[in-house]
């Protein structure tokens, strides 16, 4: 994985065991190599846009997944962060 780093990232994005896919913890990092910065929701969509191309390339889909962890770093007080489950229906009630 290339990045503007300065050095080359030697990371696998995903190891398959048997019938299971573990992934990386994900990032908001475009394509690019930048990083996305500026609000939680713009850099919460990159971190799902790079998991579910991690995803395609083993043949799955979000909605395969057993478990989903999310670490927050540098949560304001005056940041609204919602949990919604990966995949659900933006219509659907939040849980606070």
């Amino acid at each position: 994985m290339a990045g503007n780093f300065g050095y080359e990232l030697n990371l696998n994005a995903a190891v398959a065991a048997g019938p299971f896919v573990f992934t990386s913890g994900q990032i908001p990092l475009r394509p690019d190599g930048t990083m996305v910065e500026g609000d939680i929701r713009a850099q919460a969509e990159q971190v799902l846009h790079n998991l579910d191309a991690v995803l395609a390339a083993a043949g799955c889909r979000r909605q395969h997944r057993v478990q989903v962890m999310q670490h927050l770093l540098c949560l304001r007080p005056d940041v609204s962060f919602h949990h919604r489950p990966v995949g659900a229906d933006p219509a659907a009630p939040r849980r606070d």
